[in-house]
């Protein structure tokens, strides 16, 4: 798919991860969502030495990994790969970690990942890979996607950071295979 559609379907595909703030059951002692979308590497660490596991789900299928990676945490990405946490889970929408790094434009989660052995080539539940959520030059459509994803995520996203470091996400993609 590429064009005019794709921004849309670029957004069904990673608007499973909605449910940032709700609990795991069994698992309320520790905001792991929070400390993933913030970057707070102590209360994940305490939330992981108290048995969280670092591949809890939230509703909508998204791992701690995957969030911190959504909201460019390397460190906690990098953290969350020293504790091993499984790099290839893919949320109800199909997305990855690498999906996500990819899309929001965070080249060193995309660098940490693919280091660590994320599987470049996944598809996501509309088919794509990381690779082609980042294919398609910047336009007027995708940039009116990034103000939706910001508004859905309720993320300050910075769009301009993010059309201009797109190219050097999809060179990292691309020189992955």
């Amino acid at each position: 798919m590429i064009g005019y559609a794709r921004p849309f379907v670029v957004a069904a595909s990673v608007v499973g991860v909605m449910a940032l703030s709700a609990p795991v059951y069994g698992q309320t002692d520790f905001d792991v969502w929070a400390a993933a979308v913030s970057g707070n590497l102590d209360t994940l660490q305490r939330a992981l030495d108290a048995g969280v596991d670092p591949d809890a789900r939230e509703p909508n299928g998204a791992t701690p990994l995957i969030v911190a990676a959504m909201f460019g945490q390397t460190d906690l990405v990098r953290f969350l790969i020293e504790k091993e946490a499984a790099l290839d889970v893919q949320n109800n929408d199909g997305a990855t970690a690498l999906h996500v790094a990819a899309l929001f434009g965070h080249p060193e989660a995309v660098t940490a990942l693919l280091a660590a052995g994320a599987a470049a080539d996944l598809r996501n539940n509309d088919g794509l890979t990381p690779l082609d959520l980042v294919a398609d030059p910047w336009s007027t459509e995708l940039g009116g996607l990034y103000q939706f994803l910001g508004a859905a995520f309720q993320m300050d996203l910075d769009i301009d950071r993010i059309r201009d470091i797109r190219p050097e996400v999809r060179a990292i993609l691309q020189s992955a295979g």
